[in-house]
């Protein structure tokens, strides 16, 4: 039975490194939208063009991308929240497998 243990924990572990590794690249996706909002938010205001007509265009090209970046952060989020519970439940996962892989190899 212990054997058995053992590959399990080993299975459980390599699950639990694929699960961080998903989970890194989540979070590492959603920082990229969040620099561009700030970028976004950052970038020429629409007050500093003189023209009114193009100064309206402009605002609306804003709105429009603002909210393009908003749509994608929500994805972003959903995808870094999902792989955040994927990755917890790996690592409890594999933290009891170890746990008790060794405590049957102690019983020896």
């Amino acid at each position: 039975m212990s054997a058995r243990l053992a590959a399990l924990a080993r299975l459980a572990a390599l699950v639990r490194e694929a699960e961080l590794a998903t989970l890194a690249k989540a979070a590492a996706a959603r920082e990229v939208v969040l620099r561009d909002l700030a970028a976004h938010d950052g970038a020429r205001q629409a007050g500093d063009i003189a023209d009114p007509r193009f100064r309206a265009r402009h605002d609306e090209w804003r709105a429009v991308h603002r909210a393009g970046l908003n749509a994608a952060l929500a994805r972003e989020t959903a995808l870094w929240l999902e792989a955040r519970d994927a990755a917890a439940r790996a690592v409890g996962r594999a933290d009891v497998l170890a746990k008790l892989s060794a405590g049957a190899r102690r019983r020896r």
